[in-house]
């Protein structure tokens, strides 16, 4: 399983694509989808691109909540 997560405001991301690129495996997570999947806590780094659109404070609770999960392991 990927242990990189890409966050994605899209399915299609231009970073996704320089991943592929660089033969990195990850799995793209979109934000409208954080709660489908597999779950943020099975990955070891979540990456987001600067250009996401702002949170809704669903996702960032999602976030917030893989976050302080890392922070204690």
């Amino acid at each position: 399983m990927a242990r990189i997560a890409l966050i994605s405001a899209e399915p299609r991301n231009v970073m996704a694509d320089e991943f592929l690129k660089q033969s990195v495996f990850f799995e793209t997570k979109v934000l409208a989808h954080l709660d489908k999947g597999v779950p943020l806590e099975r990955f070891k780094v979540l990456v987001m691109p600067a250009d996401l659109p702002k949170l809704r404070s669903e996702e960032k609770g999602r976030l917030d909540t893989f976050t302080a999960n890392a922070a204690s392991s």
